[in-house]
């Protein structure tokens, strides 16, 4: 799961795909125009920006973000949905500090380790036996 310390996050996005925890103070914008005035009446402490929703003007606010020193405090996070080099390479350039993808967000499959593999087949083996000699 990927966390984001506590505090002000606005979250732009067409609808909200990631979950936060309850210590964050969120605020979701479902439109481009929106975003700086929200900026300026909320002042978040992280923003994060839906890849997938605003496309080509994440250019445009990532170059505004980057020109402005009233938003250089902002902590600015890209979800999307799959890596790519050059496009994640140009929005590290234009300011984003950490990506998330929809991968890292999905509750990965747990795999028992040996050991615990090992102390249930002796278990099993333990009951097996024991039922065995009941009978």
């Amino acid at each position: 799961m990927f966390r984001i310390k506590s505090g002000k996050t606005i979250f732009i996005s067409s609808s909200p795909v990631i979950q936060l925890t309850s210590k964050n103070e969120v605020m979701h914008v479902t439109t481009a125009m929106r975003i700086f005035p929200a900026i300026n009446e909320f002042k978040p402490a992280s923003v994060i920006f839906d890849y997938d929703f605003l496309g080509n003007d994440l250019e445009k606010i990532l170059r505004r973000f980057k020109a402005n020193a009233y938003y250089s405090k902002i902590k600015v996070y890209c979800y999307k949905q799959a890596w790519h080099i050059s496009t994640d390479a140009l929005l590290q350039a234009l300011g984003v500090d950490e990506f998330i993808y929809a991968e890292a967000l999905k509750p990965a499959a747990t795999k028992p380790s040996a050991t615990i593999t090992a102390i249930n087949n002796m278990i099993e083996k333990t009951v097996a036996g024991s039922l065995e000699a009941a009978v």
